[in-house]
C-alpha cells in the first residue's frame, strides 16, 4: 500500500485502512475470497456477486488505488490502469462530482452512510498501536546500546582522567 499509494499521491494509511474496512481486516468472509486480491470489494454488488479479481496483491492494491483516484481526482493514473472500473467510475464521478473528501464516499463507494465513518474509526485505532520490534530491529537496538556502553565507557576514563589532572592542579596551586 505503501509503495502503489505514493506512486499516485494516496494517503498510503487512509488506503490501507480502507483495505481493512472492506476485507473484515484480512479475514475476508463476505463475497470476495482472499485468492482474489481484491482489497476494495471492486465490482461486488452483495448477494454472491465475486467481484473483480487480480493476478498478484501487488495488481489488486493498484487497482484498489486507481478506483480511489478515478472518484476522487481528475487526472488519471500515472501507472498503466488494472481497474477494470476505472473508465466507469471515473466518468461517473466528473458527471456527478468527485469525491474531495472522505465522507463522500458515503452511499457512493459504499451504500453504507457510515462508512467513512468506519474508515476512519479503524485508521483512528491504528494511531494507537504501538508498533513492534522485530527481531532484526532487535538485535540492531541491542548492539547499537552494546556501542554506546562502550562509548560511555571510553568517555567516563577519558573524563575521570581529565579530573585527577584538574584536581592535580589545583592540589599543586594551593601548596
Amino acid at each position: 500500500y505503501w509503495q502503489e499509494a505514493s506512486h499516485e499521491g494516496v494517503r498510503q494509511d487512509l488506503a490501507f485502512a480502507q483495505a481493512l474496512v472492506e476485507t473484515g481486516f484480512f479475514r475476508f468472509g463476505g463475497d470476495v475470497k482472499p485468492e482474489q486480491n481484491n482489497f476494495c470489494g471492486l465490482g461486488t454488488t452483495g448477494g454472491g456477486v465475486k467481484g473483480a479479481h487480480f493476478k498478484t496483491p501487488e495488481i489488486g492494491v493498484r487497482a484498489h488505488i486507481q478506483h480511489l483516484l478515478a472518484y476522487t481526482t481528475q487526472k488519471h493514473p500515472s501507472t498503466k490502469i488494472v481497474d477494470p472500473r476505472y473508465d466507469l467510475a471515473h466518468a461517473i464521478r466528473l458527471e456527478r462530482g468527485l469525491c474531495d473528501t472522505w465522507y463522500k464516499l458515503n452511499g457512493t463507494w459504499a451504500m453504507s452512510p457510515n462508512y467513512s465513518e468506519k474508515i476512519m474509526g479503524v485508521w483512528q485505532r491504528m494511531l494507537g498501536i504501538e508498533a513492534v520490534e522485530t527481531k532484526s530491529e532487535k538485535y540492531k537496538n541491542e548492539h547499537d546500546k552494546k556501542d554506546n556502553k562502550v562509548k560511555e565507557e571510553v568517555n567516563t576514563t577519558e573524563d575521570q582522567h581529565k579530573m585527577r589532572e584538574l584536581v592535580d592542579e589545583l592540589l599543586k596551586k594551593n601548596k
